[in-house]
Parts: structure tokens; sequence; C-alpha cells
């Protein structure tokens, strides 16, 4: 991209106008209108002259459809030959529903606000199943950011469980409870049943708090 006069890392702020869940639940006023989203790319579809593909933002996703004669030979080429699964493209198009009644935006212009040095999976779903996605537990659980982008309920319980603990800590906060923060490290084990993680630093043997430990797996 760079060889072609492009920078994919140059663009540090880009405004949007909607959300991809916003579109989706405002269509029939917003169809035939113009916006603007951003988010990840996901199962790019190319078919000659045109393509189709996903874009997932924080609130969830939206097909658009790339056309070779409305963006223009060079963008066309380059969105076909030069962009994977998890790069994020900043969109702007018209709204509208395709013949199999997606709702989809029609792309005028996208913009490249960033490259993913390596290729996420993305998967693909069919009949309720997912194939090429991250399917081993363990995995999920050592790789999570990308378990999070691959894997869209991953995202949601993690969301859903940051909403629970500010709903908590909002409730003791207005019956005046304090909030106290526990050491990180110690000098002595203690907590749950979990294997000890050990550092030796400035010639002191500190343990990574068990607690901890298990709240980040």
């Amino acid at each position: 991209l760079r060889s072609q006069g492009v920078d994919p890392y140059a663009i540090e702020k880009f405004d949007r106008t909607h959300h991809s869940a916003q579109i989706v639940s405002q269509f029939e006023t917003l169809e035939g209108t113009e916006v603007i989203i951003a988010g990840r790319l996901f199962q790019p579809r190319i078919m000659g002259k045109a393509a189709f593909a996903d874009i997932r933002d924080e609130s969830g996703r939206i097909q658009i459809y790339v056309k070779r004669d409305e963006i223009g030979e060079e963008a066309y080429d380059r969105f076909k030959r030069n962009l994977h699964a998890g790069d994020i493209l900043g969109v702007r198009g018209t709204v509208f529903k395709t013949r199999s009644e997606e709702i989809s935006i029609h792309v005028i212009e996208y913009t490249i606000l960033a490259l993913s040095l390596r290729q996420m999976p993305a998967g693909k779903e069919a009949d309720g199943h997912r194939f090429g996605s991250m399917t081993d537990v363990e995995q999920r659980y050592r790789m999570r950011y990308v378990d999070l982008h691959a894997n869209p309920e991953s995202r949601d319980a993690l969301v859903k469980r940051i909403k629970v603990t500010q709903a908590i800590r909002r409730f003791l906060d207005s019956q005046e409870f304090l909030e106290v923060e526990t050491p990180v490290l110690q000098a002595e084990a203690g907590g749950a049943a979990a294997r000890l993680s050990r550092r030796t630093t400035m010639r002191s043997t500190m343990i990574l708090s068990c607690a901890s430990l298990s709240n980040c797996l």
C-alpha cells in the first residue's frame, strides 16, 4: 500500500455518524440516507466487479456493498487485493436493502484506518454453525484479545460482565460502602487454590495474588 502512496496508519481520527446497530434498527428512517460508519472488515466476498463484506463495530455488524463503477477501478482493486479480515475501515455510503432483504450500505467511499498485520480467524457461519473460527477453548483463553474479535458471543459476555460489575459498584457506592484495593504482588501466598506465579526482582521474591490470577483467566 505504501508503494501505492497509501499510508494505512496515517489517520488518527475518523468521525462517524452512526453505529451498525443504529442503522439496522432505524432502517425505515435511514433508507436512502448517506451514513458514515467504521469498524473491522470481515468475510470479504469478491464477485467480479462487485464485492460484499461485513463491518463489525462495538454495536454489531452490517453488510457493505462495494461496486467498482461507484468507487473507481483503483480503489476497488485495492479493496480486492490488499484488504483482509481484521482490517479497520471507515465507510461512507447509502443505506439500502439487497434482494435477499439484508440491510446494507452501498459504499461511495472507504478509508483505510489501520491494517491487521495478522489475519484474524474470522470464520464463516452456516445453518447456525461456525467454521474456521477460534473454537479451541484453551487457545481462546490464552489469546483473549483475538477471541473477543473473532467470536462475538465472547465480546457480548464480556460486556455483560462489565455492566453487572458497574451496577454492583454503583449500588454499593450508593450505600456508602468503601472499595478497598488488595495488593497484586505479595510476600506470602494466599487466596484461591491456583498455581502460584513467582517473580524475583530487587532481591525479593514476590507472589502474584491468586485471586487476581483467577480474575484474569
